[in-house]
C-alpha cells in the first residue's frame, strides 16, 4: 500500500495510536517511534535509533524541546506515515496476475500478486520479490517486456 509523510499533528497522532487510522508515527529521518506519550499539547517519545533508544519531548507541532543542535531538531522532528490509496489506485488480491518493475527504465515483468508491504520504497511483494511499481495484467497485456508507459484510464 503507498503511504505519504504529512506534518505531525496530534489529533492524527493519537487515531494512529487508537487505531482508528492506518499510519506510523515516524521521525523526519525515518527513525520508528517505540512509544509516544501524549499528554495536553506535549509529546514525549522513544525514538529508536542506531544508537539505541533516544528519548525527545516534542510540543504539539511534532518539534522536539530537548535537543539544543538545530540539524537535531530537524531530523528527529515528529512526521506521520499515513495510508493513501487513491481512488483510481487497484488494489490486488493473492495471486493476481500484475505487471512490475522498479524504474521506468526498467521493463514490465509478468508475475503473481503476492501481498501489500510496509516498506515505502517496495509496496508490492510478488512472488519474485517486491516491487516500487504494480499494475493489473489485464488490459497491459502488451507492455510485457517493454518500458512503455502504462494508458491511462
Amino acid at each position: 500500500m503507498k503511504t505519504k509523510i504529512v506534518p505531525f499533528d496530534l489529533e492524527t497522532a493519537k487515531k494512529i495510536q487508537a487505531g482508528e487510522v492506518e499510519g506510523k508515527i515516524k521521525t523526519q529521518c525515518g527513525n520508528d517511534v517505540r512509544a509516544l506519550c501524549i499528554k495536553d499539547d506535549v509529546a514525549a517519545a522513544i525514538i529508536v535509533h542506531d544508537r539505541g533508544e533516544l528519548l525527545f519531548i516534542y510540543d504539539k507541532n511534532g518539534a522536539p524541546t530537548s535537543p539544543a543542535n538545530v540539524l537535531e531538531k530537524k531530523l528527529f522532528q515528529l512526521v506521520l506515515e499515513i495510508l493513501e490509496i487513491p481512488d483510481n489506485e487497484p488494489q490486488f488480491k493473492p495471486f493476481d496476475r500484475v505487471l512490475v518493475r522498479d524504474e521506468e527504465r526498467e521493463p514490465w515483468r509478468a508475475t503473481l500478486f503476492s501481498n501489500y508491504n510496509d516498506n515505502i520504497s517496495y509496496p508490492y511483494c510478488t512472488i519474485n520479490g517486491p516491487y516500487v511499481q504494480c499494475i493489473p495484467f489485464e488490459g497491459n497485456e502488451d507492455l510485457v517486456g517493454t518500458k512503455n508507459t502504462p494508458k491511462e484510464e
